[in-house]
Formats: C-alpha cells, sequence, structure tokens
C-alpha cells in the first residue's frame, strides 16, 4: 500500500458475547469519521469495479439496497442531506432533484461491487506462544462496522466469519517482527477484504443490516504504512 492510508477512525466496545460460548467477546465497531461534509458531498466513483475500496457512507447504504433488491428511498435520502434540509423553498425542489440524480449515478457506479475492502484500525494483544498467534481486536462472530445513512438510518455491516480473522497466525520470529517494524505499537491497520452475501429486510428500528464475509486481511504500521503481514480467511476452519 504506496503512500498515505485512509483509515477509518473507530471505537470498539466490547459486550459479552450472545450467540457465542467461545473465549470471544462482542465487538461493535463504530465509524467515527463520517461528517456533513461526505453526507454533501455525493460523488460517483470514476469507474465501476467488483471491488469497492474505502466506500463512503452512501455507498454503502445504497449497496444495502442492492443486496437486498429493493428499491433505494432516494426521496429521503436527498431530504436528509445538509444542502437540501438548509435549502430555502425557492431552492429546495431544484436542489433535491439534482442530489437524486447524483445518487443514482452513484448507485450505477457500483452495481457491480461484489466486494468492499475497509481499511479499520484495531490492536493486537499479547503474542501467544502456545497457539503462534496474535489476537486482533474489531472482529469476532457479532462484529460489525456501522455506517450512517442521509436519512439518519444506520446499515451495520457484520463480519459474519469474523471470529475466523481474530486470530492472526504467524510464527515466534515473524511475530517478532511485526512489533518492531510497527514501532512497538499494537495498534495496527486491518486492511479487509469482504465479500457481500445479503442484507436483511428494514424491521422499523433504523437499523439496516449487511452480512458480508471477510476473505483476507493486510495489516499495516499505523505509522510508516509498511506491510506487516497477509493472512486469507474465507471458509477457514
Amino acid at each position: 500500500m504506496k503512500g498515505n492510508i485512509n483509515v477509518q477512525k473507530i471505537v470498539v466496545i466490547k459486550e459479552p458475547s450472545v450467540r457465542s460460548k467461545s473465549r470471544f467477546q462482542r465487538v461493535k465497531i463504530r465509524v467515527l469519521y463520517l461528517s456533513l461534509s461526505i453526507l454533501m458531498c455525493v460523488t460517483a466513483p470514476t469507474y465501476a469495479a467488483a471491488t469497492l475500496r474505502s466506500p463512503s457512507s452512501i455507498s454503502i447504504c445504497l449497496l444495502y439496497y442492492k443486496v437486498l433488491g429493493q428499491q433505494v428511498p432516494y426521496d429521503s435520502f436527498a431530504d436528509g442531506l445538509p444542502e437540501v434540509e438548509r435549502a430555502n423553498e425557492f431552492q429546495k425542489g431544484k436542489l433535491k432533484a439534482g442530489k437524486i440524480s447524483q445518487l443514482k449515478d452513484v448507485y450505477q457506479s457500483i452495481s457491480e461491487t461484489k466486494t468492499i475492502q475497509l481499511n479499520i484500525e484495531m490492536d493486537i494483544g499479547t503474542y501467544d506462544a502456545d497457539l503462534s498467534e496474535y489476537t486482533v481486536s474489531g472482529f469476532g462472530p457479532n462484529s460489525y462496522v456501522e455506517f450512517i445513512c442521509p436519512d439518519r438510518s444506520r446499515v451495520h455491516v457484520f463480519f459474519e466469519n469474523g471470529i475466523y480473522a481474530q486470530s492472526w497466525s504467524l510464527d515466534p520470529t515473524a511475530a517478532e517482527q511485526v512489533l518492531k517494524r510497527n514501532h512497538d505499537s499494537r495498534k495496527v491497520v486491518a486492511s479487509t477484504s469482504i465479500d457481500l452475501i445479503s442484507s436483511d429486510k428494514p424491521n422499523g428500528d433504523n437499523i439496516l443490516v449487511l452480512h458480508g464475509k471477510v476473505i483476507a486481511v493486510d495489516y499495516f504500521s499505523r505509522f510508516t504504512n509498511a506491510q506487516l503481514g497477509h493472512q486469507a480467511i474465507g471458509d477457514k476452519k
């Protein structure tokens, strides 16, 4: 990965697991980098691709409806954009129509997307010599990333097989080199590739669930952008 890494700022909230009896904890990941400026800037990617890297909140919200196979609520999305909200009665109609057109352009540009890639700051635990692995925070059977939509609904992207990504297998020499190359910091950037699987139908609570499967994680230094390691996940058992 060259240049600066576009890292998603997150808060990790640990709670007792309700679906797993393993030693892993339920982890909720909230995306904090979303701002009004992002919601106002409705811009389509320059080309369609099967993999969407560092997607915006709007792209994720549109992908939820694409995977669900239902019409995007363009009206409510446009109404929720700050620029439209601030417009007076003479400007609002024309401005809203323009924003709906832009949203449809974004939808069209991501219509071939099957995989998303999220850069997430995570922590690695103390190396377990018996298991030859680091435990990585932020993954688990109930882990998800939260994106805020223009209409204030929230898309939760779940890592359905995240529990397998929670263990980063390395031999002791390679594990020691990770810390050396990362200036002894345990904060890493996990560039996580996620295949989109399905969307749950809305249940009226403003939470929209998008299911994904982690297929690979590349780890990078938060300080130098140097790659620290890679592991394929997929159907790892």
